[in-house]
């Protein structure tokens, strides 16, 4: 008896999220689109951190340097005990 062919079901992976980005030249972006650059740039880009004030190592001021461009930015981290406690 010959082996039933198996249907193939067409693919229902979800598009990447860069699919839904605007092309790269084109600067009639939305807020959406640029909040979704950056959480694509900060998903894949590699990055450091350190921690700029020693004495306060949790909830100090840190520096973040991206991996990718060199740039960096200063960071505060706070209390989230006040705000979900």
């Amino acid at each position: 008896m010959p082996a039933a062919k198996s249907k193939k079901r067409p693919s229902r992976k979800k598009p990447k999220p860069e699919d839904a980005l605007p092309p790269v030249h084109d600067w009639r972006t939305t807020d959406e689109d640029e909040v979704l650059k950056r959480k694509i740039r900060a998903r894949d880009e590699s990055f450091t951190v350190q921690n700029e004030e020693r004495d306060y190592p949790v909830q100090g001021t840190f520096a973040v340097t991206s991996g990718g461009s060199g740039g960096s930015a200063l960071a505060a981290g706070e209390d989230a005990r006040g705000r979900y406690g």
